[in-house]
């Protein structure tokens, strides 16, 4: 995304913000922003993943909910200041949307919360109903590394000069100690049998129908790495999706048989729910950790931790399925849960930390994401929320219920219920 654009949409942001409790309309916004409705609602939900009026409606509720557990207003009052008809609307919104109304609410250890967009603006992402047509798989075998997909590109078009179908592709695994680089293409028959010479002939993936979101960026690595990042941590955290079923595709621009920009496709379908917010009381627990520093901090210390309970604890360790970390700006701490600390053997690289029991704000999602958003998440709702934390001691644990590649993250802070 351009400077312009990102000044723009950080304005649009601050100006929703502010006059949330009005009734704001699009003509009003692109006014304020200087740009046409057509790109004003298309900016919008390319960056935060709604449309306005959804974004609006969200947050409107998010905050008069915020309203009904920590004051004492009437819920007249409440429904008044947030720009609800009457209280009957806000009440009957409440029920559809939690199943529970205001009072029961207010009553209750559940908390909706709706964030303000705080993501990072870098890439334009927008969500199209597309189809993937039926692909054949080729696979480029080289010994050299350097320019792989550029060489596998200018072999298909050596092969079929006038190929102008979509081009898909990624990185595939070694053979022989050679390199593999994996095309997916549209062809008929006999294309495919000119490419034999060049490419080993793989297997079918039929069409696809589907939600996907997209964006488009140049052809250097640290940039596709960037996006892919944004998308699947920033960007889809805040936004209204969540993983679909027909996972991830890139596709090649090519231009004079040059490859110089990439399309990356993610799959995705509306989310069935946000993260979940709650207090509860914890226990006190007891976790021996480690600490690491630099780059690859949280393999380092999972592998410290790990390598100790192997060592002493190999058939207990299939066994555990919780793991508790602690993520700073130039550190990880990754630690496991145990019983008694006095009946573990010392090792001196590692950390004995005692979680003391309390009440505790408890951030629950669906999917790892990224830590520090939900860290953000967490912070900005226990403000918004008039509850007081210390955002240095906010944890996570892990949950591998479901396997290593398919964790959840929780995040904990302390509360100081004095101020609730």
């Amino acid at each position: 995304m351009n400077k312009e654009n990102l000044i723009y949409t950080e304005a649009l942001i601050e100006y929703v913000e502010a006059h949330l409790a009005e009734d704001i309309n699009a003509e009003t916004l692109a006014k304020a922003g200087f740009v046409s409705r057509a790109k004003l609602y298309r900016d919008f939900y390319n960056i935060v993943g709604h449309s306005i009026k959804e974004y609006i409606r969200k947050r409107r509720l998010s905050n008069a909910l915020a309203l009904v557990k920590k004051s004492e207003l009437p819920l007249a009052d409440i429904a008044y200041l947030w720009g609800y008809s009457s209280q009957q609307h806000f009440s009957r919104l409440v029920q559809r949307k939690l199943n529970m109304t205001p009072m029961e609410y207010k009553k209750s250890d559940r908390y909706y919360y709706f964030p303000r967009y705080l993501g990072d603006n870098i890439f334009d992402v927008s969500v199209e109903r597309i189809t993937i047509p039926k692909l054949q798989c080729f696979y480029f075998y080289s010994s050299k590394l350097a320019g792989l997909e550029r060489r596998a590109i200018r072999a298909l078009f050596d092969a079929l000069p006038d190929y102008s179908n979509k081009i898909f592709g990624h990185n595939g695994k070694q053979r022989n100690h050679k390199f593999c680089y994996e095309l997916y293409l549209s062809v008929e028959a006999d294309q495919a049998k000119c490419l034999e010479k060049a490419f080993d002939v793989g297997k079918q993936i039929d069409a696809r129908t589907g939600l996907f979101a997209m964006t488009t960026v140049k052809n250097q690595d640290d940039v596709i790495n960037a996006a892919w990042e944004y998308i699947d941590k920033a960007w889809l955290t805040h936004s209204m999706y969540q993983y679909g079923d027909e996972g991830y595709f890139e596709e090649y621009i090519v231009h004079m048989g040059n490859p110089y920009k990439l399309r990356l496709y993610l799959s995705v379908m509306p989310k069935k729910e946000y993260p979940r917010i709650r207090l509860a009381h914890l226990e006190q627990q007891a976790v021996i950790a480690a600490n690491a520093k630099g780059v690859n901090a949280e393999r380092k210390a999972a592998n410290a931790v790990l390598e100790y309970f192997g060592r002493y604890y190999s058939k207990e360790l299939k066994y555990i399925n919780k793991f508790y970390v602690r993520q700073s700006s130039d550190s990880f701490v990754y630690g496991i849960f145990t019983e008694e600390m006095e009946e573990y053997p010392e090792e001196r690289a590692l950390i004995r930390k005692v979680i003391p029991q309390g009440i505790y704000l408890i951030l629950e999602g669906e999917s790892v994401g990224d830590y520090h958003i939900f860290k953000r998440l967490l912070t900005s709702f226990a403000t918004e929320n008039s509850l007081q934390i210390n955002d240095e001691e906010i944890f996570g644990i892990y949950y591998t219920d479901y396997g290593f590649r398919n964790p959840r993250l929780s995040l904990f802070a302390a509360v100081n219920i004095e101020t609730k």
